[in-house]
């Protein structure tokens, strides 16, 4: 899971309702004025009209200053817009009247802070806001920052949420409680990833998983984190990881030559980077093959834009979408989105 990534769907406004202006006509009562610019201020996000979102959201707490939507949404405003500390100073001014919101607002904070790389404070909000994913990006900032004891008891008390923060919680849980040192030390570099510390994560794994004792699981975990490190234009570190696979987990040697492809892409070897893909037309799943080339599309640009283009071949799907906005082409972007939030998102551009 990688909570500081969600920060768009977790931070955004949530509406608010607000009473109905008065029939007889004349000036809505507060909240309801309150409520009419938190409606437009919603219409402009739609369309990624930031300046007058942040003014309808402006407006409404000049008529209701304790509106606590405005509030979260000019903070949220404020993040797309580059202004964290913004942001979080917005959230920091209501959180002592927030009620029961509190914990909302100190999620917020929380994830704010993850995006500054302040660990410290990652933990303090994550865990005040007593909520199961604050608690979650609690418990891997302390496990990046080498607190495990702290970590365990946070993902102790949210193993059991009925949600994707138990699942992840127990993943960790599994890892630490391992009788193998070297597999307890994985999970800060998952919480690391998580955090958004890629590189360093990649970088540091490796003697980790080489300590473990032979097996498959060993093998899958090198295969991931080979692939993790060429996607973020980290060669060196993917190529170590790879040599060090026994023998291809089962069913998945596509994906450890994929994964030099990538690799290859990942160097800027242009040719060998297109050939290694083109020799696995048909000789891999077809979405695996897909997820990979578009990955590998975003290591080759923007040192070769056309290439890395036409790695995503026309073909229809949320990762070929992605990976054409990433790099930097919308309209190719907006053809390749299939239907639904992400093509929404991309014909509003």
């Amino acid at each position: 899971m990688s909570a500081v990534f969600l920060l768009a769907g977790l931070i955004a406004c949530s509406g608010g309702g607000g009473e109905q202006p008065p029939a007889g006509g004349g000036a809505p009562p507060p909240a309801a004025a309150a409520s009419e610019q938190l409606a437009a201020a919603t219409a402009a996000l739609i369309d990624l009209d930031l300046d007058a979102a942040a003014a309808s959201y402006e407006a409404a707490l000049a008529v209701d200053a304790s509106n606590l939507d405005a509030v979260i949404g000019r903070a949220y405003v404020a993040a797309l817009a580059g202004d964290v500390a913004g942001a979080d100073k917005l959230l920091q001014a209501v959180q002592g009247s927030a009620g029961p919101r509190v914990g909302e607002i100190r999620l917020r904070r929380a994830m704010l802070a993850a995006r500054e790389g302040d660990l410290e404070r990652v933990a303090k909000e994550g865990a005040g806001s007593k909520l199961p994913a604050g608690k979650l990006l609690a418990a891997e900032a302390m496990l990046a920052d080498a607190e495990q004891d702290q970590a365990l008891k946070l993902l102790r008390e949210v193993v059991a949420d009925d949600s994707a923060v138990g699942e992840v919680a127990s993943r960790y849980l599994e890892l630490l409680e391992d009788e193998d040192p070297s597999v307890a030390a994985l999970a800060e570099n998952y919480a690391l990833w998580s955090l958004g510390e890629r590189e360093v994560a990649v970088t540091s794994v490796g003697p980790l998983i080489r300590a473990i004792s032979e097996g498959a699981w060993k093998n899958q975990e090198l295969l991931i984190w080979a692939g993790r490190a060429a996607a973020v234009g980290e060669p060196q570190a993917a190529s170590d990881l790879l040599e060090s696979i026994a023998f291809a987990p089962k069913g998945q040697s596509w994906r450890v030559r994929a994964t030099r492809a990538m690799i290859r892409c990942a160097e800027q070897d242009v040719q060998g980077c297109l050939d290694g893909f083109a020799q696995l037309e048909g000789k891999a799943p077809p979405l695996g093959l897909l997820h990979a080339e578009a990955t590998a599309a975003m290591t080759l640009a923007p040192e070769h834009r056309e290439q890395a283009l036409a790695l995503l071949d026309e073909r229809v799907s949320e990762a070929t979408a992605r990976a054409a906005l990433a790099i930097g082409d919308p309209d190719l972007a907006r053809r390749l989105a299939p239907a639904g939030p992400l093509a929404d998102f991309l014909l509003s551009r």
